[in-house]
């Protein structure tokens, strides 16, 4: 078999599609998962927060209190996406377990203070011991609604993990695969009778002059209605087991190539390992 190839199809910001050639269902299923579970990524791991009455910034006194459980408010913060850092420990390595005393190579706090009446936003955690630019990704993305008289203190500290520990640290969603779509005409048993035509549901036949011709062959989703639709056999559907077209989107923690890029890593320096210990034995 030659060598595997990587064919991009569409990448932006955060979405990728591309075709993977030249493998076996079980690479490409190990590609998928190390996308799921084996990028590193910056997640808040711990917060910390202070309780009572007490003064904001601007000298107001509110009660350090609100509607929803601690344990709510930080899985929330949690899952709030922010940039990575790819010159970040993982924690794993770090060599304390008291985010309060790791160094900034392994750790980024943030600090939130908010009074209510309001809503506390993703844009109000703020980074202390970094620049403004690891903020959260998205401003705009609600943690909490505080009323009247209450309000919230708290140190997050975000640490750097792997999807395969905990979803915070899932840098990566609806990642899949699909075998690319071999589509085969047999014109001389084809009468153009345009049934299959009709069938189809992504609309990719056409008849053009004396032929049936396939206008977007990675477009089919392999449902077989064309092959179903037509009486004489003339048309058959099949996915190739060496290529396989994949999606992904990013929470926006990192671009889809850097995740890709990140994932091709992975699975190369996984592979090398187990090459390694195999010969060993």
């Amino acid at each position: 078999m030659p060598e595997p190839r990587i064919r991009i199809l569409e990448l932006g910001e955060r979405k990728a599609v591309f075709v993977l050639e030249n493998v076996n269902p079980s690479i490409a299923n190990a590609l998928r998962r190390t996308l799921l579970g084996g990028i590193p990524k910056l997640a808040i791991h711990e917060v910390h927060f202070l309780k009572g009455r007490v003064k904001d910034s601007r000298g107001n006194e509110f009660e350090a209190v609100a509607p929803l459980y601690d344990e709510i408010i930080a899985h929330r913060m949690a899952m709030i996406p922010l940039p990575h850092d790819p010159t970040m420990k993982p924690w794993k390595e770090c060599e304390t377990d008291d985010v309060t005393k790791a160094g900034d190579e392994c750790v980024v706090v943030y600090y939130v203070e908010k009074a209510g009446p309001g809503i506390v936003w993703s844009r109000d955690l703020r980074p202390i011991n970094r620049p403004s630019d690891f903020a959260p990704v998205d401003p705009d993305i609600p943690i909490v609604k505080l009323a009247k008289g209450q309000g919230i203190m708290a140190y997050a500290y975000a640490v750097v993990g792997y999807g395969r520990d905990h979803a915070k640290w899932q840098a990566t969603h609806g990642v899949g695969y699909k075998y690319y779509p071999v589509i085969e005409v047999d014109q001389g048993k084809c009468d153009l009778c345009g049934d299959c035509v009709q069938a189809c549901p992504r609309k990719i036949l056409k008849i053009e002059g004396e032929r049936l011709v396939v206008t977007d062959e990675k477009s089919c989703i392999l449902c077989d209605a064309c092959v179903e639709a037509c009486g004489r056999g003339a048309i058959s559907v099949r996915g190739d087991e060496t290529r396989f077209i994949f999606r992904f989107e990013t929470d926006g923690s990192m671009t889809a190539a850097q995740a890709l890029r990140y994932a091709l890593k992975e699975l190369i320096e996984g592979f090398d390992k187990l090459r390694k210990e195999a010969s060993l034995r």
